[in-house]
């Protein structure tokens, strides 16, 4: 008699791709991510990234994962150089090239000004910059160590109209190597980063593929 979070979602996402998961609130496009993670068990079913199992072969898939949640999981007493710093070691970036990692995420989400800043002081959209940045010289924490699959749970939350269309230019710029997966409410973000998209309602995936074939079909 509980609520099925998920039901029988199957797709596949390619390499150089960015795919869009739309919906409102509660529809499991969070839950999916919990699920790719790591953070919740699925109660059936896989999903497979380049023949690793997401419920079998997590820490072999971790290595190969970026993750931006929908929540900043920063730590308010770093600054964003020593919180990228931590992510580019945690990622295994080669020591002798942590330093320039690190400047060159700095200054590709313009953030150098604040590099010094502690996390927690940072305005709200600074935080999120801050929570999707790549190895150098690519995009913050979800992107470094080029992972072979970008999770990004409504990245562009909180930011103003100028900072959203900033961000949106970097995320299409720097994951043009990997898979990128993102959760949106916006048709406008979605149209902006995405090649295709699902709609998920109460869980289920309703429709899927290139946004412009959907709104000819379904306005």
């Amino acid at each position: 008699g509980g609520k099925v979070a998920v039901a029988d979602l199957c797709l596949r996402v390619e390499r150089g791709e960015c795919f869009g998961f739309l919906g409102t609130n509660g529809a499991g496009k969070s839950t999916t991510f919990a699920m790719l993670t790591g953070a919740t068990a699925p109660t059936s079913g896989d999903a497979l990234l380049h023949g690793l199992s997401s419920r079998h072969e997590q820490p072999q898939i971790r290595r190969q994962l970026g993750y931006c949640p929908q929540h900043d999981a920063l730590l308010a007493l770093l600054t964003a150089r020593e919180t990228l710093r931590l992510y580019a070691r945690i990622k295994r970036v080669p020591p002798a090239a942590i330093e320039a990692t690190v400047e060159s995420l700095l200054l590709d989400l313009d953030l150098a000004r604040f590099s010094d800043k502690p996390a927690g002081q940072l305005s709200g959209g600074n935080k999120r910059k801050l929570c999707i940045t790549r190895d150098h010289p690519r995009l913050g924490i979800a992107l470094v160590g080029a992972p072979s699959l970008v999770l990004l749970d409504e990245p562009s939350s909180g930011m103003d109209a100028a900072s959203k269309r900033f961000l949106w230019a970097a995320i299409k710029r720097r994951t043009l190597e990997c898979c990128t997966v993102l959760t949106s409410h916006s048709m406008e973000e979605c149209e902006a980063l995405c090649g295709r998209i699902g709609v998920m309602v109460g869980g289920k995936l309703r429709c899927i593929g290139p946004i412009q074939a959907l709104k000819s079909r379904f306005g």
